[in-house]
């Protein structure tokens, strides 16, 4: 049903998500935007192309790799 990729992927685009949300809503507010729906939906924004980039990194990294499944047939 689930594989440790997936888990993985799923537990770090959370944490990811979580993280640069927070940093990117904090870097927003010392530029001096005021907060609003258009504050709200660039920290979105940035906060799931961050964790989504994060994602699918995290199962190139642990996904065997082509070669690597050739060689176990």
């Amino acid at each position: 049903m689930f594989s440790l990729p997936t888990i993985l992927s799923s537990v770090a685009t959370i944490v990811v998500f979580y993280f640069t949300a927070k940093y990117v809503s904090r870097a927003v507010a010392e530029k001096g935007i005021p907060r609003g729906i258009i504050r709200g939906l660039l920290v979105i924004f940035l906060a799931s192309v961050v964790a989504l980039l994060t994602g699918a990194a995290v199962d190139w990294i642990v996904e065997p790799h082509s070669a690597e499944i050739n060689e176990t047939r």
